[in-house]
């Protein structure tokens, strides 16, 4: 009798000792087979680089639908994750039904949703917002993705995993100053600023911008590459004219230097805009002198255009009704929808990516390692 007693006395202690550790320790494990829910290494640097409080606000208080009632709770442990690696984070939930008109007016839009209990069709309004504070500086997280979606399971599954990034990115933007420069390459017949616009206005947020042209190559060559090598990064987007060996040695040298390069490159001469207005067009290779300059790096962009039969579509007029043009929208092969495979940090959780007359690219073997 006393054994049977001595044996609960010690079950009793060993369950309060759990719950005494338990509520002290946070740990979550991630039984996923693509570790969805695990932090990524990136993430944890930016977080346990913190070195004064982040005092994070949820605006996901109060009684919602089941569906947003795990976006919640998803929410809820994704920032306990990031207190139990670093102490300096701090979050608290929020009820914005008193403040609906506060937050409109900092630009967070409600979200209306229909729902419907017990045969009637009610609908409520949430703000699925965050506000990230770092000293004077604040940052907005939305926690509902945009995405093309069928339902709205899906876009909430695609939120909850996307919460990893919202919240780094977000904390990462209060908590760093710009240091990296860019250079956004001209001169070379590459795009103007108003079809990347978007693109260099998000990099902006996070790094200096300054147009640099190779123009001076051919009379300063050795005053351009000092120039250059004050930037980070050189951005070359979609040149059309070709590069003389000047330009690319001193490109070269950048590298080699150190700096990155970023390239967006169309090998091919192809254009719907003048499909749409002669009913035809010609493919042909861009000649921009690079092959060579590439091929030392262990890379050859080819002058093929992909087609895939899983694409997205183009609208065509069909034919009149009465004094009005009827358009249809059919399949165009030659803008291929890409699928991510999930593999890496920059292409997880992204949507299919719509291509336009895309190149394909080898990687040669050399001593420089390619990740695809």
């Amino acid at each position: 009798m006393k054994n049977n007693y001595s044996k609960i006395s010690y079950l009793v202690v060993g369950l309060l000792l759990i719950n005494f550790l338990s509520s002290k320790v946070y740990q979550r494990f991630d039984l996923t087979e693509d570790g969805r829910y695990t932090i990524s290494e990136t993430s944890r640097k930016i977080i346990e680089n913190i070195h004064e409080v982040v005092s994070i606000k949820v605006y996901l208080e109060g009684d919602f639908p089941a569906e947003f009632k795990r976006l919640q709770t998803e929410t809820r442990l994704h920032l306990e994750e990031l207190k139990a690696l670093n102490k300096k984070i701090q979050f608290r939930f929020i009820n914005p039904s008193e403040i609906g008109q506060e937050l409109i007016d900092k630009g967070m839009q409600p979200s209306s949703l229909q729902v419907q209990e017990n045969g009637k069709l009610s609908e409520i309004v949430l703000f699925p917002f965050a506000e990230v504070s770092y000293k004077n500086k604040t940052e907005q997280v939305s926690l509902l993705k945009d995405i093309f979606s069928n339902t709205q399971n899906e876009q909430l599954e695609s939120s909850i995993q996307n919460l990893e990034f919202a919240f780094t990115n977000a904390i990462h933007k209060v908590t760093t100053k710009k240091s990296k420069k860019i250079a956004v390459l001209k001169g070379n017949g590459e795009l103007d600023d108003i079809y990347i616009a978007d693109f260099l206005k998000k990099i902006g947020e996070y790094y200096y911008l300054a147009p640099f042209t190779l123009d001076s190559v051919a009379t300063q060559p050795q005053k351009t590459v000092h120039q250059l090598a004050n930037y980070d990064l050189a951005i070359i987007a979609k040149p059309t004219e070709k590069f003389t060996e000047q330009e690319k040695y001193t490109l070269d040298q950048f590298i080699m230097n150190g700096g990155k390069t970023l390239w967006m490159i169309d090998n091919v001469q192809a254009e719907l805009d003048s499909l749409m207005q002669t009913g035809e067009t010609l493919a042909y290779p861009r000649d921009l002198g690079l092959t060579d300059f590439f091929f030392n790096y262990g890379i050859r962009i080819n002058p093929t255009i992909i087609t895939d039969l899983y694409s997205s579509q183009i609208t065509l007029a069909t034919g009149k009704i009465g004094n009005k043009t009827q358009f249809n929208s059919f399949p165009w092969k030659y803008y291929p929808l890409v699928i991510s495979t999930n593999n890496h940090p920059i292409n997880i959780n992204i949507e299919a990516v719509n291509l336009k007359f895309p190149n394909e690219i080898d990687t040669l073997k050399n001593h420089i390692k390619k990740t695809v």
